[in-house]
């Protein structure tokens, strides 16, 4: 198959079984498997009083290793929020944890992502709040699978994105995901259209580095703004197939 990806499947109410779905090279539809409850899985759960733990972007590494992002927050002060890794060696098993960077926040989220380069290098890029009308992408690179990682910068973007909630409107800054190709880095975002009159509002946003997540510039965003979207785009992904191409 050239595209395979996951979707949550069950009965009615029960939200506890996953299905996976494919397409084959060339092929327009999508087959699937019969949804099932889920098994053969190692849970890691956090019952924390004191914390809270959302957005999680999760990868496999060319080593084999499994490393995780999130944002972590005080459950009594969200007005500020953590970047968090977890990485679980192969071999081993054992799952190392480490707080990256504590940033104010946009919205009450960061939505990081994570991706790893041709080199091996991984980045982590996630929303920053510049000012109360705008926000810009933060990068974070590591060049040891992990263990370590560095701020690139705190404005990626050429141009920061409008947040006002008044005409002229701007966008809420929602969930990232992101992959490379070389020196090449694609972002995907939803982004949600604050005009609440202009019908659907849901956008989705692409953000486009050819110099390895250094800088990104705004390709484009779908549905854009100032008039009703004929349909919803949210919960947007991204891959590099087998031919390189995003």
């Amino acid at each position: 198959p050239a595209i395979i990806t996951t979707d949550r499947s069950g009965t009615a109410g029960d939200a506890n079984g996953a299905t996976f779905l494919w397409k084959e090279e060339g092929g327009s539809n999508y087959g699937y498997d019969i949804g099932g409850a889920i098994s053969g899985f190692e849970p890691i759960q956090m019952n924390d009083v004191t914390y809270g733990y959302k957005h999680p972007d999760a990868l496999t590494l060319s080593n084999g290793n499994s490393i995780v992002v999130y944002e972590r927050f005080t459950v009594l002060s969200t007005t500020t929020r953590t970047i968090t890794v977890a990485r679980r060696d192969r071999e081993s098993g054992a799952i190392t944890t480490a707080n990256i960077l504590t940033v104010g926040v946009f919205n009450n989220a960061l939505y990081p992502c994570i991706c790893e380069l041709p080199n091996g290098d991984l980045l982590i890029a996630y929303w920053v709040a510049k000012n109360t009308d705008e926000c810009q992408l933060g990068v974070l690179r590591s060049t040891d699978k992990g263990a370590n990682w560095t701020e690139i910068t705190s404005a990626a973007l050429t141009s920061s994105i409008s947040t006002k909630g008044s005409s002229p409107f701007g966008f809420t800054p929602k969930r990232l995901r992101m992959c490379a190709n070389e020196e090449h880095v694609l972002i995907v975002a939803e982004l949600l259209y604050n005009d609440s009159s202009a019908g659907t509002a849901d956008r989705m946003g692409q953000f486009a580095s050819s110099n390895m997540g250094a800088s990104f510039s705004t390709v484009g965003i779908t549905g854009g703004s100032g008039a009703s979207a004929a349909f919803s785009r949210y919960r947007a992904d991204c891959l590099v197939d087998k031919n390189g191409f995003f």
